[in-house]
């Protein structure tokens, strides 16, 4: 918990420091996103954070324990704000808005298996265990995509996913940026980890665009 209140703190201040400096360089008249302008009448990107029973009754409804620092996250925000490259990234979901990327997308996800999914060739141990920038994003097992977890929008074809097949010793799962753009997905240990690397990918979008 601790972690979180200090990190989304920050990117909080990161934002909102951009999107100020750039609404008095254009008299407030920018484009902002519906995202962009919430967070500045808001002051943060964050929302309440959510209680343990109702994060324990999702965990009853998918039939799966949650991984620990996702858990974490919605304990200090119970979803969060994206704002990246044009202004706009997808919220992340709420506990309650959780669904298997299968069923809360379930078109992009056939898509996926009819298209880049039937060309995809089985991904061996040592290919597909490689994290950091020396990942090759085409990597990914296409059979994961069935469980794995939906916790953001879908926009312009980018969601964030959790995959509860692959775990870490202390109950972490394999976390995916996944677009089709990449194209597959550029994967993660764990959520923290995830959004770590997205809060510098983010900053950078925001700071190119404003």
């Amino acid at each position: 918990m601790e972690f979180w209140k200090g990190f989304l703190k920050q990117w909080d201040q990161d934002i909102l420091t951009i999107l100020k400096k750039s609404q008095e360089k254009f008299h407030g008249k920018c484009y902002y996103s519906d995202l962009a302008k919430e967070a500045l009448e808001k002051g943060c990107l964050s929302f309440p954070g959510a209680q343990e029973k109702e994060i324990i009754e999702i965990e009853n409804r998918l039939n799966m324990k949650l991984p620990p620092s996702y858990r974490d996250f919605l304990k200090e925000t119970n979803g969060w704000r994206q704002i990246g490259f044009d202004g706009e990234d997808g919220r992340i979901f709420s506990i309650q808005e959780i669904e298997l990327f299968s069923v809360k997308y379930k078109t992009s996800f056939e898509e996926w298996l009819s298209g880049y999914g039937d060309y995809s060739p089985e991904i061996p141990d040592e290919l597909y265990f490689v994290y950091g920038p020396e990942q090759d994003t085409v990597n990914i097992r296409n059979e994961y995509l069935k469980t794995a977890l939906a916790i953001s929008e879908h926009v312009d074809s980018a969601v964030y996913l959790l995959n509860p097949q692959v775990r870490t010793s202390d109950g972490e799962w394999e976390s995916w940026f996944f677009c089709y753009d990449l194209p597959g997905a550029m994967r993660y240990r764990s959520f923290q980890a995830m959004m770590e690397g997205e809060y510098v990918r983010i900053l950078k979008a925001v700071s190119d665009v404003y």
